[in-house]
């Protein structure tokens, strides 16, 4: 409008935009029509800015102008979940950036002739400092300004840490020793819209627990009594002398696939250990059965269809066997003297028998409990349709790589060398990507339950969030943690992030068809 700004206050709006996206009030003193025109010569084309939603206006009664920022802020939606804008930066940015960087020199920097905190000449900090590195601080100092509001319009859609500067440096820093207004490219990784397949009621959700609890709970007590007595056993050389089911074993060994000559299953060179008991190549034991120390064997093995070395699958392989020594266990007597190794606390077998069987039924709920939650992890992300941004993948490989490191080190498996060494970005990078589906799932499903909490669920208020905390921090101190060791902002970033996502799975398995087989 001629004369004056047309803004609604009520609605926070500037020529049709939102005014805190748009426009920043600049207060000047002696405002005037040629103020409004060398604003509006800042905007791209120049000249008039009627009509535009973007542009310059003043108020000759306030001496109020309001400038735009970001004339060009419209959003380009690029491919693997990345948005680019324009960002423009202001003469008005730019002469607080001078201000602030100066006023930070003046107080830091010693400057022959001048005293800390004085009014040093701007040319004379440059000279003190360097011109390239004065202005590329001047540079950051503008980015520090307008990055963190360039993808305001979309809201908390932009994951941080993912912005890019696309626009040249020098073409930057060249716009700033002219104090020119100017405008650079940004780029950022954003979580894509939400858009749902078909209607959670539609939707069904296949829970598999029919293997879990498959050995009777008394049977697999057995089974682990057993294990933890071969672990407890001595070894002695067999009477027999010869290899039977339950020896252990020092053998070398080749294995080829017949049909091309070429290595087979990843056979160690040299000696290594065989336990019969474990041996999962179909009839291998069978194969060497027999055989005494120095005794050598070649036989071929036809690999299931199934297998978890695909290179193998339903090959024949060539094995040639040579044992090198062969022992058997000597297990501990089966009585109350065991006890107390097999469950710290009991004092006869029986009782360590109690003791485990509540273990394994617990395993057993914990089991059933993590088939439920991958069902509605997987349901959700499956009915998502969207694009996962490249770096939510990449970020949850990254946590899922470092989960398994410390869990590693924790069970003393590997050294600090070792582990700084598993930790090279190379190693990391093709972890990531040889479990990129089973990342973008998990990326997928974040996304689906942050947005099922924020549409579908009644948050979580503050006092259950504290409660659960506090229940958690006790369980941890109960453990022999020092509460000065408990990271409290993670306890409850963790915390709440499980409590929200426990909401969303019983909506739902409220809302969507549940099976379990």
């Amino acid at each position: 409008e001629e004369g004056g700004a047309t803004h609604n206050r009520a609605a926070g709006r500037v020529g049709g935009a939102p005014a805190r996206e748009a426009c920043a009030r600049a207060r000047v003193r002696g405002a005037s029509a040629s103020a409004v025109a060398s604003a509006s010569a800042w905007a791209p084309g120049g000249g008039s800015t009627r009509g535009r939603e973007w542009g310059c206006s003043a108020t000759g009664e306030r001496n109020v102008a309001y400038v735009l920022l970001n004339p060009d802020s419209g959003i380009e939606y690029l491919p693997n979940g990345r948005a680019r804008t324009k960002v423009f930066v202001d003469l008005l940015t730019i002469e607080q950036a001078y201000r602030t960087l100066n006023d930070h020199y003046r107080t830091t920097v010693e400057i022959p002739g001048f005293r800390k905190g004085a009014a040093v000449p701007e040319n004379v900090i440059i000279g003190a400092v360097g011109k390239d590195l004065y202005y590329l601080a001047v540079l950051e100092e503008v980015l520090k300004l307008t990055v963190s509001s360039a993808f305001d319009q979309l809201g908390n859609r932009v994951i941080d840490g993912t912005e890019t500067i696309e626009t040249e440096t020098k073409e930057m820093v060249d716009s700033l020793r002219n104090r020119q207004p100017w405008s650079f490219a940004v780029s950022a990784d954003i979580l894509p819209e939400v858009k749902w397949k078909v209607p959670f009621k539609d939707v069904k959700v296949v829970v598999k627990t029919s293997d879990i609890g498959k050995v009777a709970d008394e049977d697999k007590v057995e089974e682990l009594i057993e294990t933890f007595r071969k672990e407890q056993a001595s070894l002695q050389i067999p009477e027999s002398g010869t290899v039977q089911r339950g020896s252990l074993l020092v053998l070398e060994a080749q294995a080829v696939r017949k049909d091309t000559g070429e290595p087979a299953l990843n056979v160690p060179r040299g000696p290594f250990k065989v336990d019969t008991d474990q041996s999962m190549i179909p009839n291998f034991v069978e194969n060497i059965e027999g055989l005494g120390i120095n005794e050598e064997k070649e036989f071929d093995i036809k690999m299931p269809d199934k297998w978890e070395d695909t290179s193998v699958q339903g090959a024949t392989v060539h094995f040639t066997v040579k044992i090198s020594e062969i022992f058997e266990r000597k297990l501990p007597d089966l009585d109350d003297t065991i006890a107390a190794q097999i469950s710290p606390g009991a004092t006869t077998l029986k009782e360590a028998r109690a003791t485990l069987l509540e273990r394994v039924r617990a395993s057993n709920e914990e089991d059933k409990k993590n088939a439920y939650e991958n069902a509605m992890t997987e349901s959700i992300a499956g009915n998502l349709d969207c694009e996962v941004p490249v770096a939510l993948v990449n970020e949850i490989g990254r946590e899922q790589y470092g989960q398994q490191l410390m869990q590693l080190q924790a069970q003393g498996t590997l050294s600090d060398q070792m582990m700084q060494k598993l930790t090279a970005e190379n190693l990391v990078l093709d972890f990531i990507e040889k479990e990129r589906s089973t990342f973008e799932m998990l990326a997928k499903a974040s996304i689906g339950i942050g947005e099922l909490y924020r549409t579908e669920v009644t948050p979580i208020s503050e006092e259950e969030l504290q409660s659960e905390i506090e229940e958690v921090r006790q369980s941890f101190m109960a453990s022999g943690q020092k509460p000065e060791d408990i990271d409290e902002d993670k306890l409850k970033s963790i915390i709440k992030e499980r409590s929200e996502a426990k909401r969303v799975f019983e909506w739902v398995e409220k809302s969507a068809t549940v099976e379990y087989a």
